[in-house]
Formats: structure tokens, sequence, C-alpha cells
């Protein structure tokens, strides 16, 4: 009778301690099970935030090219946010505490990313409307010179057309061999052998615009072998020089004047040919014409 207790109660101890074997096995599973979940989870959370803050970063890399104004802030910014990055990559996956913690962190980041990009998307709007207002003052300013530059080359034009208007104009100039005969007279000849001296003469043309006054007016007759006759003198201008036969001081008033020069000349350089004249006053030529002597 004892011995059937004994087997009976050890039947039933043996089933208790099955049961509760099968139970703790299937709690030491469905534990395991639930920690390789969370392991997992947390390491793909990781993973989500590692790749977050590279997204940040190249976010902020290409703000920072394109940004001179705040590239210090927006630099300082990114530091941050890579020294947080290499934390979490030293983070032992298992650590959830620490995850939470730098998620919030991240949000943290973003809302900073996001006032620091609002502030940098106004920048570049007010860079935009000063460099638009910039190119319209330079557009403005553009025209200005050019308008300016033609207003100076017009009034250079006019300057010239003035300084040459107001030049004295000489008309009808003639020149010809003459014989001074003993009376004082003054006859024409064509012959250079009969010729005594050279006579030019000329009309100084009416000239509201020139300025009036005393001038002096020079003849240049060169003969037909290229010499100078008469005087055969030289007077400077500056930088020119000016060779001359004679010379002749006239009042000049505006209205038209009729002048003749006399130029003495040596029997040896009155020859037969073509001769040359020209007037000047001061270094400028006037008028020119020729004549011939046979």
């Amino acid at each position: 009778m004892t011995e059937e207790k004994n087997s009976k109660a050890l039947k039933i101890l043996t089933a208790v301690l099955t049961i509760g074997i099968i139970a703790l096995g299937v709690y030491t599973m469905k534990f395991y099970n639930e920690n390789q979940q969370t392991i997992s989870r947390l390491e793909n959370e990781k993973a989500d935030l590692e790749s977050d803050l590279s997204e940040l970063i190249i976010k902020y890399d290409t703000a920072i090219s394109k940004n001179d104004v705040m590239a210090k802030d927006l630099y300082e910014a990114k530091q941050r946010i890579e020294r947080l990055l290499d934390s979490i990559k030293g983070l032992d996956n298992t650590n959830y505490a620490a995850i939470s913690r730098f998620r919030s962190q991240i949000k943290k980041l973003e809302r900073e990313k996001d006032k620091l990009f609002k502030t940098v998307d106004s920048l570049s709007r007010q860079n935009q409307r000063l460099a638009t207002a910039v190119d319209s003052t330079n557009s403005v300013l553009k025209e200005r010179i050019v308008l300016t530059d033609s207003l100076v080359q017009q009034n250079e034009i006019l300057n010239e057309k003035v300084a040459a208007g107001s030049k004295m104009q000489l008309t009808k100039l003639s020149a010809e061999g003459v014989i001074i005969e003993n009376s004082g007279d003054i006859a024409n000849t064509k012959r250079h052998r009969r010729a005594d001296k050279i006579r030019t003469c000329f009309t100084i043309a009416k000239n509201l615009i020139a300025e009036p006054g005393e001038k002096k007016l020079y003849a240049q007759i060169i003969n037909p072998k290229n010499n100078l006759i008469g005087d055969n003198k030289q007077e400077m201008f500056e930088e020119k020089v000016l060779m001359y036969s004679a010379t002749t001081k006239v009042f000049y008033e505006n209205e038209e004047l009729d002048i003749c020069i006399l130029v003495d000349a040596d029997e040896n350089n009155i020859i037969s040919g073509v001769y040359q004249v020209n007037i000047f006053q001061d270094a400028d030529l006037l008028a020119t014409t020729s004549f011939t002597l046979k």
C-alpha cells in the first residue's frame, strides 16, 4: 500500500516537474525572441538615427557652399551633428536609454536646422534683391556713362568745329611776278627775267566767331627748284618750325579784308617754272596756290 502511494506521488512529482520544465522552456524561448526583437528594433533605430544625421550633414554642406554670410554658423552646427553621429556609431545596440536620449537631441538639431535655414533663405532673398538693385543701378550708370561719353564726344566734335570755324578763312588767293616801276607803280609780268618781286594777294573772309585783333600772317614762296625765296627766315611754334619768305601784320575786325604781300627775291632764285605759294597764320596753313613764270 505504501509502495503504491509512493509510486503515485513520484508520478505526480514527475508530471509536475515535466510541466515546469516545459513552461520554463516556453518562457525562456519567449523571452529570447522578445529580446532579439528588441535588439533588432534598437539596431534599426540606431541605423535610422545615423541616416538622419548623415542627411543633415549633407544639407549643411550644401547650405555652406551656397552661403558665405552664415557659413560660420552653419559650419559650427554641422560640427555638432558630426560629433553626435560619432557618438551614436560607438553606441551599444542594447542601450535603449541612450538611443532615446540621442533621438531627443536629433529633434533639437532638426529644429535648429530649420531655424538656421530659414535665416539663410531670408538672407539669400535679401542678397538677391540687393544684387538685382545693384545690377539695375549698374545698368543705369552704364547708360549714363555711355550718354556722358557720347556728350563728351559730341562736345569734342563741336569744339573742333568751333576751333576750325574760328580760324581765319582766305579766299581769292593769287600770286604773280611783278615789276616795280621807277615811279613806284607795280605791274605784273609772266616773264621771270623781268620780275623784281613776287606778289601774293588774298582776301580774309568775314567770320563772326573768329577772335578779332592783330594777326600775323606768313607767306611761303617756293620756286621750281624747291628753294624758299624771299627773307628765308624761320619761326618756332611749340615743336613746329615754320620757314617763311615774308610776313605781315593786319588788324582783323571779323569783316572782309584784302591783303597783298610783296616778297623780295634774289634774281638767281626767280626762274622759269611753277611756284608754290602757302599762306600761314602762325603754324596753321590757311591757303595754298601756284603760279607760273616763263
